[in-house]
């Protein structure tokens, strides 16, 4: 991994790692430790043995700076922990999830999203915004995975996440297209070499 790879690990995945530390701790009232990790690069049928059992495929679609989809995913149980949490209870675990812990999930990641993409058009100088979250509960197949991902590489950004009740990894997806864009605009890209004189 060269420099500028070292680099962009550092600063997008921090951005994310203290965006959703900092939203999941005002929205839970507790205390969330999230680190990033360097990213591994992953195709579309590895992303489906990121958990065990079912999963949840969070969606979002840039709208403004960038193009492209950006992804995480995390378990399901997990997930359903995390909305328990947000509404007061226990993080007790369900085998689904439905209405409001859906509308609850897809509201916490859009602000998550909010705060990580303010700190990256810090950094580019310049505004990224995304127009609309979407949460999907997808079972553990490949195939599963494939018809939401496409296929396609990914650089993948694990963000070991915990709290006393609450102890995962959220992973954050970065297709090839997207991650290119991101690192134009974070000037992170090796100059072309100059013409010959």
């Amino acid at each position: 991994m060269d420099a500028r790879d070292t680099e962009f690990f550092q600063k997008v995945g921090t951005a994310f790692a203290e965006s959703m530390a900092s939203v999941f701790s005002m929205l839970t009232g507790r205390e969330f430790q999230i680190k990033s990790s360097p990213g591994s690069l992953l195709e579309t049928p590895a992303v489906a043995a990121l958990h065990d059992g079912a999963g949840i495929l969070v969606k979002a679609n840039y709208q403004k700076g960038l193009n492209g989809t950006l992804y995480f995913t995390l378990p399901l149980k997990e997930g359903t922990m995390l909305v328990d949490l947000m509404l007061g209870g226990e993080g007790a675990p369900a085998e689904e999830l439905v209405g409001d812990s859906k509308d609850a999930l897809a509201e916490t990641f859009n602000q998550v999203l909010g705060s990580a993409n303010q700190t990256l058009s810090d950094l580019a100088g310049e505004t990224f915004a995304i127009a609309n979250v979407e949460i999907l509960a997808i079972q553990p197949e490949a195939a599963a995975f494939a018809e939401q991902l496409g296929q396609g590489g990914f650089q993948d950004l694990a963000l070991p996440t915990t709290q006393d009740s609450l102890n995962t990894t959220v992973h954050l997806l970065v297709p090839d297209l997207l991650l290119q864009q991101l690192k134009r605009k974070l000037g992170l890209v090796e100059a072309p070499p100059a013409p010959e004189p």
